[in-house]
């Protein structure tokens, strides 16, 4: 088939979603209201090989184009193994390292009081981040890929609470860990899907417990977080053109949690994948 074809048939076709049933966190399909556009999968059901070859092939052929919104093992593998469907994956976690978005947000984010350590060296220095940060310590992973969930800890415990996530979560050794004072913050943050700098659509997640509580499930954030989620995007389009803003309203005012790949990153009930699509259709022609 010629290229001019080929290309003629590929910006035609609607943009589809490729969603991996892990993605949803636990919740139902049915509280998505998910365009028609949409593939889901259950990785569980091992089809997944077969799901991605027959899209590969679609997509390969110019007769669909697909997003996919995967784990970190199917992007893994769709990186290496099929091309096509890697060219619309927005999974490059190099970009959104901690300590690199965090000198681009500057005063956007909520930990802007930082330091980088190994994961091997924090029981030998809990006494002197506690001196730095207080006796309470906030702790995760400076990747985006995350090899552990981010964790508050006394700086007196710090050495068994380390011990035994090095048995549980196998951390490596070397693993490059951000430091920062513990905050107190309330269980809601609010989960922005950025576009060329721009929010595009947004739902709210608990940290902690499913919500339960109306107000806890509302999907309009108030205004001064709208706001400030439009000014901390509109600073992401050198970093990637597509991700998530996970944003908080802490004690001093809305604040950047974290930026998160696009492909890899978990649906709540209230965003809007079809707004969602539409905005990266012009991205992937």
């Amino acid at each position: 088939m010629p290229n001019a074809t080929l290309a003629a048939m590929s910006q035609s076709a609607p943009l589809e979603a490729l969603v991996q049933s892990c993605v949803l966190k636990n919740t139902r399909p049915e509280a998505f209201s998910f365009p028609a556009e949409t593939t889901l999968f259950d990785a569980d059901d091992a089809p997944e090989n077969d799901t991605l070859a027959e899209l590969e092939a679609a997509v390969q052929s110019g007769a669909r184009r697909v997003v996919p919104f995967v784990s970190l093992e199917i992007a893994g593998r769709i990186q290496r193994q099929y091309p096509g469907l890697s060219r619309s994956l927005v999974f490059s976690p190099e970009r959104l390292q901690f300590h690199s978005v965090s000198a681009i947000m500057g005063e956007t984010m909520l930990n802007q009081r930082h330091v980088l350590a190994s994961w091997a060296s924090l029981p030998d220095r809990a006494a002197d981040l506690a001196r730095a940060f207080g006796p309470t310590l906030f702790i995760r992973p400076n990747s985006a890929t995350k090899s552990f969930t981010g964790f508050a800890v006394a700086a007196e415990q710090l050495r068994a609470e380390h011990g035994a996530l090095s048995q549980t979560e196998h951390v490596p050794a070397d693993e490059l860990c951000v430091i920062a004072p513990a905050q107190s913050l309330p269980p809601i943050e609010w989960r922005f899907w950025v576009v060329d700098g721009r929010p595009i659509t947004c739902a709210p997640y608990r940290w902690d417990e499913p919500a339960t509580t109306p107000a806890e499930t509302e999907t309009t954030p108030p205004e001064e977080l709208q706001n400030f989620a439009r000014a901390a995007a509109s600073r992401t389009e050198v970093i990637e053109s597509a991700l998530v803003l996970d944003v908080v309203m802490s004690e001093s005012g809305p604040r950047v949690v974290e930026l998160n790949p696009l492909s890899t990153s978990g649906f709540y009930p209230g965003m809007d994948l079809k707004a969602l699509l539409t905005a990266l259709a012009d991205i992937f022609v």
